[in-house]
């Protein structure tokens, strides 16, 4: 923000497209002694930028500002008449309003009641309650309790007059039977106030007889009102004094001091001087396997430097700076700590808090929150991050993974005293409770707990609809001093997390209640002689129900079974990243291709499906389906349930959910023209390469509902399941329904394609994707061949006929013409051209050339000159970029869909968009040019994009897993986008693996065809087909053929015989003349 460092107190003055946008306005006062200044800021909304600064250029002048303020005070004065409203009415709204919006449970019902409901949000549909808004509750039973209700009724019109919307439910206690006279008389009040319109609406009043709802139902309501007030307990303003009631806090912690003898100082960490492509804050460690990151003194990454650690139900994220948010089972649904997706500030979701008892230095043992001024060591590797310390005479050590079979999450803290004097350590593990999407909403339905038996603090929602029986722990290894489950009492009032409140005190109140704002807060006290070493460990997990989770603590208090399940990581992952493994002279490529990107692949964008950038949760349908594809070398299991998972969550008209959520299985319904279209395409890859023609025989139910009606866009909803047919016919319904045709003959583009954000495009049903045509007709070309394994030579020939049919019509009317020398991205609705060379902006888009060439169906002269023209105008090798299109939407006339909301160069706007980058890079090593395919993929490769501190500055993101985008427009020309959440890692493991170095397996045989430049000597592939090892070596003596030889014998065919003998077979691969 600041202009230079020398200029700390004078903004830069940076306007325009800053991708993480602030507001910030600054004027400087000179003041002579005993003068007085007004400096206003004003803050304003308009219809259009003109409006906007018309609007800013009136209040300039002081008399319009004095004006305003008068305005506003006739205003409020002239509505507090209409409402009969005094100033001390409206003080007393304002305070009722606070506990509505901020936790507290000073106006909630009792504690034990919260802990006694049974149901969740459901529960409330059925009195017309959304539950999606804060609910003030009143009990009325007396005529005196009107009094309190019309104060109510005109509280609530006062909010909103304002735009707020709260539940007010209104509980008649009394018998239904007994007096009508007495609902009438609260309906009457509701006239006064003009709230009868808002009666039973979202955000308005609810009257309810308590006589008629069963007990079930009236614990909830008392349980997620966040205000519970009763006619019985007086007026108002009484009921609100419980508000200024101040909370019971321990004594101010007072250290000894000074220490006498002083403290010796002990060593630092040391920086690595061995690591690979060290740019200056990390590198690579001599094998690959970790990334190893090294903050001195005031350094920091340019952004946060993450790693996501996940099983298939449970997973974390851990940044250089400390603990990420934690999840079990959805990770956008079940967040068991906050994502908080803040690359500036990184606030932790999690954090250790050290405090010397002699001293009352507080420091955390990782750069967050609470720094300490020495250096810190991050070690992420698959499955686990390390961080290592030095400070305060202690040696400090945290080891972060989760347990690979159990949701648990495992934080293991290491101290050793490095002075010759005992020493007294308070450690405190601090995390914010979720249990659901955000804290904010889920905060006043958690019900914490302390088992007592166990140490731990419990943890459940209720008002979650999919996880409500589930139970959230925080536990340790060794007995705690203290625990806390209030927020409030932790952080303070005004809560830091570099200086939490509580460890100014001696310790904590061990507040563990119902309504309060939620955490979850362990203390621990650790005496340590001179030289010794403890450890203490913290164990997060969520068990099915309270049963589970107490199993799962008790299991892994056993420290020793936290050692085997630390050992049980490492082999985990090398079982699955070890299955093939590469060297060749390429480093960047093997570091890659032999751990990173597979485990991108697996953990981030399979498992967890969420990173720091972007959370979903979600299945996609056609993003996971892609990523699948490239485990079917090394975990074909996992490819083949998800084909089978992914056809449950197709219509019986053959269209499929565009996303879903586990567990239940709730998504979206769209128009998308290209989802359906990858269940036949991925299911063809992979029977090709496994030979496993069972999978096409798997009986799977389709969705059942009533197809989009014309004006519906989507439909998002949980959708029954309908009749029941085989994988086969699933894909056969798919490609049924995804053969469409426009005005050219050529596919629909739909409510969108492959690129979601060109959904204005074919919006109005006759838009047209040039690139659909081009992958549709690669799909029916590979299905056909499925179709005779299934010996339906009817449909193989139908399939085969319509390919040729959208091949003509690409031909005819995909290429661009006269001027252009490539292939078209789209039609418009209207019939005029997208990606076409008469267009100011996006005039060649990357994907309607690559598909040509991959379809193996385009014109080959007219693919080569597409590919050409790819190279010359998306290809920028100055800035290490592969563009999507280029020129960037900005100023179009015609709406191609919210990719023009992007700022030029971002993302899918012109940025480089990884994905398809990577399908330009396989269509040039499918045309057989390997210098320039590996010339490409070594220009993407995100280690050289930050191997020298000056590389790692412009490209900001992490270097050891791919970006989903590259942005191309100054001044960002370079910079990393969203990491490890992207399809880019499986498809970049597939190019390199299978398409450069020319790994195709199809059934029991292994080929090697490989794509790599004329000045490769040799490379090798050890390749492990189930207990069997391969160890292939390619040596390249410039030629064209290949001579395969396996165990002394030619294979005059190439192909390489996979067995399962348990053995090590040796494999040499010559390319000769």
């Amino acid at each position: 923000v600041f202009s230079t460092p020398n200029q700390a107190s004078v903004l830069s003055g940076t306007t325009g497209a800053t991708l993480d946008p602030i507001c910030a306005l600054q004027a400087e006062v000179v003041l002579a002694p005993y003068q007085a200044a007004q400096v206003v800021f004003v803050t304003a909304t308009a219809h259009s930028r003109k409006d906007a600064i018309e609007l800013a250029r009136r209040y300039r002048r002081w008399t319009q500002v004095g004006r305003a303020i008068q305005d506003i005070r006739l205003q409020a004065e002239k509505e507090l008449a209409q409402l009969d409203l005094t100033s001390r009415k409206v003080e007393q709204i304002q305070k009722l309003l606070s506990p509505l919006i901020y936790v507290s449970n000073a106006l909630r019902a009792e504690p034990e009641l919260l802990h006694a409901n049974t149901l969740g949000q459901p529960g409330l549909w059925s009195f017309g309650i959304s539950g999606d808004y804060p609910i003030l509750l009143a009990r009325t039973k007396r005529e005196e309790d009107l009094d309190l209700l019309d104060d109510l009724l005109l509280a609530h019109t006062y909010w909103r007059k304002r735009g707020l919307m709260i539940d007010l439910v209104i509980f008649n206690q009394r018998e239904t039977s007994y007096d009508q006279g007495f609902k009438n008389r609260i309906y009457r009040l509701m006239e006064r106030t003009g709230s009868q319109e808002w009666l039973d609406d979202r955000g308005g009043i609810f009257l309810l007889q308590e006589d008629q709802m069963n007990e079930a139902e009236r614990i909830l309501l008392m349980t997620v009102a966040r205000v519970v007030l009763d006619g019985e307990a007086g007026p108002l303003e009484q009921q609100l004094s419980r508000l200024d009631a101040n909370p019971v806090r321990l004594p101010r912690f007072l250290p000894i001091e000074p220490l006498v003898p002083p403290m010796e100082v002990g060593q630092e960490i040391e920086r690595p001087t061995d690591l690979l492509f060290d740019n200056g804050l990390g590198g690579f460690t001599q094998d690959g396997r970790e990334y190893v990151i090294y903050l001195d003194r005031d350094r920091w990454t340019p952004a946060p430097w993450t790693n996501v650690i996940a099983t298939p139900e449970f997973g974390c994220l851990v940044t250089e700076s400390g603990l990420g948010p934690t999840w079990a089972g959805n990770s956008g649904e079940n967040r068991l700590t906050p994502w908080h997706n803040d690359p500036v500030s990184d606030p932790p979701s999690e954090a250790i808090y050290l405090r010397d008892e002699d001293t009352g230095q507080i420091w955390s043992p990782t750069p967050l929150p609470a720094r300490a001024d020495a250096p810190y060591l991050i070690r992420h590797g698959a499955g686990y991050s390390v961080f290592k310390h030095a400070s305060h005479s202690l040696e400090q050590d945290v080891t972060v993974f989760v347990v690979p079979d159990e949701p648990v999450k495992v934080v293991q803290l290491t101290l050793r005293n490095a002075t010759k004097r005992m020493r007294r350590i308070n450690v405190t593990y601090y995390a914010e409770w979720v249990l659901g999407v955000n804290r904010e909403s889920t905060a006043p339905y958690i019900a914490p707990e302390f088992a007592s038996n166990y140490f731990a603090l419990l943890a459940r929602n209720l008002y979650n609809p999919d996880f409500g029986q589930r139970v959230a722990f925080l536990a340790s290894t060794r007995e705690p001093t203290g625990v806390t489950t209030d927020r409030s009492e932790f952080l303070g009032e005004l809560g830091s997390y570099i200086r939490p409140a509580a460890l100014e005190r001696v310790g904590l109140t061990p507040r563990v209640e119902a309504g309060i704002d939620p955490c979850a807060v362990l203390q621990c006290l650790l005496w340590l002689q001179p030289g010794e070493t403890k450890e203490i460990t913290f164990l997060l997990g969520q068990g099915a129900d309270r049963a589970d989770a107490e199993r799962l603590i008790s299991y892994f208090q056993d420290i020793q079974n936290v050692e085997a399940a630390r050992q049980q990581v490492d082999e985990f992952w090398d079982e699955i990243l070890e299955q093939t493994q590469v060297q060749t002279p390429e480093a960047g490529m093997d570091i890659l291709l032999n751990r990173w990107l597979l485990y991108q692949a697996l953990a981030c964008r399979f498992w967890g499906r969420t990173a720091f950038y972007q959370s979903s949760g979600a299945f996609g349908f056609r993003d996971q389906l892609q990523d699948v594809m490239g485990f079917v070398h090394v975990r074909p299991d996992l490819t083949r349930a998800h084909i089978l998972d992914a056809a449950a969550h197709q219509f019986e008209q053959g269209d499929v959910l565009h996303w879903w959520h586990p567990p239940a299985g709730r998504g979206l319904r769209t128009r998308c023209s290209d989802n359906l279209i990858w269940l036949p395409y991925v299911t063809a890859h992979y029977v090709n390469v496994t030979g496993d023609h069972s999978i096409l025989e798997e009986q799977i139910p389709f969705l059942s509902a009533e197809p989009l009606k014309p004006e519906e866009h989507e439909r998002y909803g949980q959708f029954p399941f309908g009749e029941t047919a085989t994988l086969y016919e699933h894909c056969r319904r798919a490609l049924l329904k995804g053969i469409t045709a426009g005005p050219h003959g050529i596919p629909l583009m739909g409510a969108h394609d492959w690129n979601d954000g060109m959904n204005r495009v074919g919006i109005h049903g006759k838009g047209e994707s040039i690139w659909l045509g081009w992958f549709l007709s690669r799909t029916l070309n590979d299905f056909a061949e499925i179709c005779d394994l299934m010996d339906d030579r009817k449909q193989a020939d139908e399939f085969r006929l319509k390919t040729n049919e959208i091949h003509k019509a690409l031909e005819k009317s995909g290429w661009d013409g006269e001027h252009g020398e490539w292939y078209l991205r789209a039609y418009y609705d209207d019939g005029s051209r997208l990606g076409s060379f008469s267009n100011h902006e996006c005039q060649i888009d990357s994907i309607a050339q690559s598909w040509s060439v991959i379809s193996g169906k385009a014109d080959p002269q007219r693919a080569l000159k597409a590919m050409e023209s790819v190279y010359e105008n998306l290809v920028r090798s100055q800035d290490e970029l592969i563009l999507l299109f280029t020129p960037p939407f900005q100023r179009t006339a015609r709406d191609p869909g919210y990719i023009k909301g992007y700022p030029r160069g971002i993302r899918e706007n012109g940025g480089q968009y990884t994905h398809a980058a990577l399908w330009a890079i396989w269509a040039f090593a499918q045309l057989g040019q390997d210098e320039r395919a590996m010339e490409l993929f070594r220009l993407i490769n995100p280690i050289y994009h930050a191997d020298t501190p000056e590389k790692a500055a412009r490209y900001r993101v992490e270097p050891y897993v791919i970006a989903a985008d590259v942005y191309s427009v100054a001044p960002y020309i370079g910079r990393g986008g969203w990491t490890w959440y992207t399809g880019s890692a499986s498809w970049m493991y597939r190019l390199g693996t299978e398409m450069l170095l020319g790994l195709q397996r199809t059934g029991e045989y292994l080929q090697i065809k490989p794509h790599i430049p004329r000045d490769w000597k040799e490379y090798q592939i050890n390749y492990r087909f189930r207990k069997t090892l391969y160890h292939i070596r390619v040596k390249n003596r410039q030629g064209r053929k290949q001579k395969v030889t396996m165990a002394g014998k030619v294979l005059s065919d190439g192909m390489i015989p996979l067995v399962d003998d348990g053995g090590v077979h040796e494999v040499l691969v010559e390319i000769v003349e």
